[in-house]
């Protein structure tokens, strides 16, 4: 009896404190396919660097693409359309930034989808795709590849 009275008394007196539960995010995002940036596209088992990534282009366009600590006079690379390209990611803290090449007006770009396969322990292939949906930011910078040392393959 006197633990009951304890808890309602304890009860009325801490009214802030709540226990449900946070709220949840309901997913895909209309239409969007790709993974929330929480959740990795892929892992690669038992990862090791250096780790080769082959880039396919299946967009429709031509991309630009580098290395997130290259300095901001570096040219990017050009990854034609239906084009491969091999780079060597040394340091799992870099990324890669791939984006439009900058010949169409913003309004026609759309999302990247990333459909990614590790081939080995140190070694990935990245299909880029468009999703039809347009750039959610409205800013045309692209997105950014992240392989993380522990295998994961994360998009942002």
């Amino acid at each position: 009896m006197k633990l009951a009275a304890l808890i309602s008394l304890t009860t009325l007196l801490t009214p802030g404190i709540s226990h449900a539960s946070p709220p949840v995010v309901s997913l895909p995002l209309q239409g969007i396919a790709q993974e929330p940036a929480w959740l990795p596209i892929a892992i690669v088992k038992q990862a090791t660097f250096p780790m080769t990534v082959e880039l396919v282009n299946e967009t429709g366009a031509t991309l630009e693409y580098g290395f997130t600590d290259n300095p901001l006079s570096t040219v990017p690379n050009t990854l034609p359309i239906s084009g491969k390209a091999t780079l060597v990611l040394t340091d799992p803290e870099i990324n890669i930034s791939i984006s439009y090449k900058s010949t169409l007006p913003n309004s026609e770009l759309g999302q990247f989808k990333f459909a990614a396969t590790p081939l080995s322990k140190n070694s990935v292939q990245l299909i880029i795709r468009q999703t039809g949906e347009p750039d959610r930011q409205g800013d045309a910078i692209g997105q950014v590849v992240n392989i993380q040392k522990t295998g994961g393959i994360f998009i942002y």
